[in-house]
């Protein structure tokens, strides 16, 4: 997978951060990689160990139809994006 199709799925979750950051006035510590050999975004930072920035991250990613996992022990959400 190449990292165009990528690169705005990063940046969106980057955004939705940034934006929960500003309204909770939260630093959540996540930061945002793209492996593109695996075609996988993966958010991560000890933010994502809370309930609340978790589902905020969950909800957005559900309605733009993108799978993901959630793993609270590592504190990181790995998004799969469709290849469709």
């Amino acid at each position: 997978m190449t990292p165009e199709p990528l690169q705005p799925i990063a940046d969106a979750i980057t955004h939705e951060v940034a934006r929960f950051e500003a309204e909770y006035g939260m630093n959540l510590g996540v930061t945002v990689t793209i492996d593109v050999q695996a075609g996988t975004v993966t958010a991560c930072g000890e933010g994502l160990k809370m309930w609340g920035p978790q589902q905020t991250l969950s909800r957005v990613l559900d309605r733009h139809g993108l799978r993901h996992d959630i793993r609270v022990q590592s504190a990181r959400i790995i998004v799969y994006p469709s290849t469709t």
